[in-house]
């Protein structure tokens, strides 16, 4: 264990996904973490790590796209809702809701252009959150759940909700 961080602990070989590198590469020091990339070896504290991780640009292939949102999902315990995905005019929104079904009936009626519900699955709003930060690159001007649909990211969410 490296040090515990909002009441959970960041392991090495989670520090190395991260941060993207083989878990030998990865040393640790009372509140600190060293990883060696090639010949550099780079200290990082341990409290910054998640917020590193956020800022980091979003997983561009498949695999670690769906990969991510279903940590996310598993980092925060679903309560009660749904986090839906809806198709519009070429660009996708991510959402929370208790009833996804009622939310899309309800954007329907109010939005001009036709809308799809991709799907949804079991989640928090804060994971909800969490995804959003993550994939911030990809929204869509002003838009704040309604993002550009990379293939990573379309693919992502059609094996997510199959």
């Amino acid at each position: 264990m490296i040090q515990q961080f909002q009441r959970r602990y960041v392991k090495e070989d989670e520090a190395a996904t991260i941060l993207g590198v083989p878990p030998r590469e990865v040393r640790r020091l009372p509140g600190l973490l060293y990883c060696r990339v090639g010949p550099r070896t780079i200290r990082y504290d341990v409290v910054d790590l998640r917020e590193y991780r956020l800022r980091m640009p979003p997983p561009s292939n498949t695999a670690s796209m769906l990969a991510f949102i279903r940590e996310c999902i598993a980092r925060h315990p679903s309560d009660g809702g749904f986090i839906y995905f809806m198709r519009c005019q070429g660009i996708v929104k991510i959402g929370w809701s208790r009833q996804p079904p009622v939310r899309h009936r309800r954007f329907r009626s109010i939005i001009p252009f036709e809308l799809t519900l991709i799907g949804f699955t079991p989640g928090s709003k804060a994971a909800e959150q969490e995804i959003h930060k993550r994939i911030s690159p990809l929204r869509c001007g002003h838009l704040q759940e309604w993002f550009s649909p990379t293939p990573a990211l379309t693919e992502a969410i059609e094996a997510l909700c199959k």
